[in-house]
């Protein structure tokens, strides 16, 4: 995921990343933010450190769902069309993993990164986004094996309101994007 610096941040500590606003920074991994007091692991220039959320603004994507469990995102691709698809933070490992909907049903797929490189990966391309991954995949097919293009979104945002605060879950509305592959805006 690719974020804007809306302020200048000097590391206070070893594990974090100093930063100026307008730099662009490549986030790898959200945690802790949902109750107004998380870091995001981000890397910039090559460097990897902590920064805190609320100094930047992510470069928003209706692909990308954030905390729907994987459980979650197949109820809701399971009725969709093939190619339909998210992204979303991982429950099992830290970073992102895309969910999609194929003939067999939703699969799952780690978004890995490579260390080294910074570059991300499903299999064996390596990409500098999320978002090349994203615009590779949908004309080449994720599988060998079958025909499983990223072809129709389905972002997902949180609907909040008073009598339905109590929800265990949030509820999710779904917003599909038929003409995607026209569409260059990332």
């Amino acid at each position: 995921m690719e974020a804007m610096a809306k302020y200048d941040y000097t590391a206070k500590a070893r594990d974090e990343l100093s930063f100026r606003r307008g730099h662009r920074l490549k986030v790898l991994q959200m945690e802790n933010n949902e109750n107004g007091n998380g870091w995001y692991k981000a890397e910039l220039n090559g460097k990897v450190g902590n920064i805190p959320y609320n100094y930047i603004e992510l470069k928003q994507h209706e692909w990308y769902c954030g905390s729907v469990s994987r459980k979650g995102a197949e109820k809701y691709l399971s009725i969709r069309q093939n190619g339909t698809f998210l992204v979303r933070q991982s429950e099992s490992f830290p970073g992102f993993a895309l969910s999609v909907k194929a003939a067999d049903g939703v699969t799952h797929l780690k978004v890995m990164r490579e260390d080294a490189s910074g570059k991300f990966f499903l299999w064996n391309v390596k990409f500098n986004s999320i978002n090349e991954l994203i615009d590779y995949y949908h004309t080449t097919s994720i599988y060998q094996n079958q025909d499983v293009k990223l072809k129709h979104i389905m972002g997902a945002y949180e609907e909040r309101s008073p009598e339905r605060s109590d929800l265990a879950f949030p509820s999710v509305r779904a917003v599909t994007n038929e003409t995607y592959l026209n569409s260059k805006n990332l």
